[in-house]
């Protein structure tokens, strides 16, 4: 992800995760970077403060307990290493427990494979579970969508983040 590392973004997730955001301006259409290919974009519902960054969007839930961000990362060495690699020095990088589950998945239509790490409750905080969904476009770029859930987060939360990443779409690349 240029200008934040998948790491740096998710050593960001925990304390935003946990507070509500101020109100945000009407959904609309987000899209990273604003001009030219290849780009990310995402449908955000008024339910969410969105920050665009680079080539990558921040999402924060305004009733609290959740948070997505999706971003692309450029690296010659990525059609070279595994998902489970990659996943493993992210959650290295972030100081955050190793992921405990892998599934298979797609994100914005790639296939890719999502990987389960569960931060133990703090004196300050609850749990938060994160799933870091990873998907490679082609030998040196990256997608990455991840989605950071606090405890007492509710099924119409589940719901909204669920929907949110549903929107997820991705311009400038073919599929393999």
């Amino acid at each position: 992800m240029r200008g934040r590392s998948i790491a740096a973004v998710l050593m960001a997730v925990l304390p935003a995760v946990l507070i509500a955001a101020p109100p945000a301006a009407e959904a609309k259409i987000l899209r990273a970077p604003p001009k030219g290919e290849p780009a990310i974009s995402i449908d955000a519902s008024d339910d969410w403060e969105p920050k665009v960054e680079d080539d990558n969007i921040a999402l924060t839930a305004k009733a609290g307990h959740a948070y997505v961000h999706v971003g692309t990362e450029v690296n010659p060495t990525i059609g070279q290493m595994s998902l489970s690699a990659i996943a493993a020095n992210v959650f290295t990088a972030a100081d955050l427990p190793p992921y405990v589950l892998t599934l298979p998945t797609t994100i914005a239509g790639y296939p890719g494979a999502a990987f389960l790490s569960v931060v133990p409750p703090t004196d300050t905080t609850g749990t938060v579970t994160i799933v870091v969904i990873l998907a490679k476009l082609d030998a040196s770029h990256l997608l990455a969508l991840i989605r950071a859930t606090s405890e007492g987060i509710t099924p119409d939360q589940v719901a909204l983040v669920e929907k949110l990443s549903n929107t997820l779409k991705v311009s400038g690349f073919r599929k393999r």
